[in-house]
């Protein structure tokens, strides 16, 4: 399902696909990472978000007491942001 949603060029189709995974409780820690990664391809900054909510959301669902050294989705997502910016220009 995940290879299906890369290979979309639609951002709200890719994001419904993203979506059906992670309220339908599919997205454990092994395939997290290449979630978070079909996410970052949405070029839509709704529809990504829209994704990236959901997936917070199912893991609060998951995880109902706080683990400091777990990597969360939020986590994830801001070390996968923080890699891919460009670098300034001068």
């Amino acid at each position: 399902m995940l290879r299906a949603a890369g290979d979309m060029r639609s951002d709200y189709e890719r994001a419904e696909a993203l979506l059906a995974l992670a309220n339908g409780r599919f997205v454990d820690a092994a395939i997290q990472p290449a979630f978070v990664e079909a996410a970052t391809a949405i070029r839509s900054s709704h529809e990504q978000n829209r994704v990236l909510a959901a997936l917070v959301r199912s893991e609060q669902r998951e995880q109902p007491s706080h683990n400091p050294g777990a990597t969360t989705a939020a986590t994830y997502f801001t070390m996968t942001r923080a890699r891919r910016r460009p670098t300034p220009v001068s």
